[in-house]
């Protein structure tokens, strides 16, 4: 059975009812941050957020969902993805890819677009890199690093456990990465993107 992730939209008020339902049916309950409760047991992990929001994740999130929600759920619409503003703001904009610990490097990497520029790549071959094969990549990678202002971050695997062994946590290491690769390249009041 495959892993899945399920988000449905409930009123808050049902809070306390389905964390009573999920009690007796023997979930074990951890706090999260914004959520009324977190719940894992019987193959999945539940999450239900202030805003009523049930995030279900696992292999019986779908049997989750027809036991304890029932009908009365309806899934949550995914918000929009933001635009930047058409003004005449430059943006900076960073991404991470890797793992760090053992297979190769963390990377971060920023780019700062005037408007004029970011108007000039909407809309053209820059996306998503998993909607691109591996040469494509290759290409629009070296093209895109001729033409634009950007900074690398890097750990390389050694760093990063040396990195993690201090921390312990990987959003401190994340946002060390992200703040050295922006501060190359963020002037007064750019926008920034991560």
């Amino acid at each position: 059975m495959a892993q899945e992730t399920i988000v449905v939209q409930l009123s808050p008020r049902l809070a306390g009812g389905l964390r009573e339902r999920l009690a007796a049916g023997g979930f074990a309950f951890r706090p999260a941050p914004y959520a009324f409760f977190n719940a894992k047991g019987d193959g999945v992990v539940a999450t239900f957020y202030e805003s009523g929001k049930l995030v279900v994740q696992g292999e019986g999130a779908r049997m989750f969902v027809e036991r304890f929600v029932g009908e009365g759920a309806a899934p949550a619409e995914k918000a929009p993805t933001p635009t930047p503003a058409e003004d005449s703001t430059p943006l900076v904009g960073s991404d991470e890819c890797g793992k760090g610990d053992y297979f190769g490097p963390l990377v971060v990497c920023a780019v700062r677009l005037e408007p004029a520029e970011s108007k000039a790549l909407a809309g053209g071959m820059v996306r998503d890199s998993k909607t691109l094969s591996d040469e494509a990549c290759m290409r629009l990678g070296a093209a895109l690093r001729s033409k634009y202002r950007h900074a690398i971050a890097r750990l390389d695997p050694p760093e990063y456990n040396a990195t993690w062994g201090r921390v312990r946590n990987v959003n401190e290491v994340l946002a060390d990465l992200h703040a050295r690769a922006i501060r190359e390249l963020a002037q007064p009041k750019d926008h920034v993107l991560i």
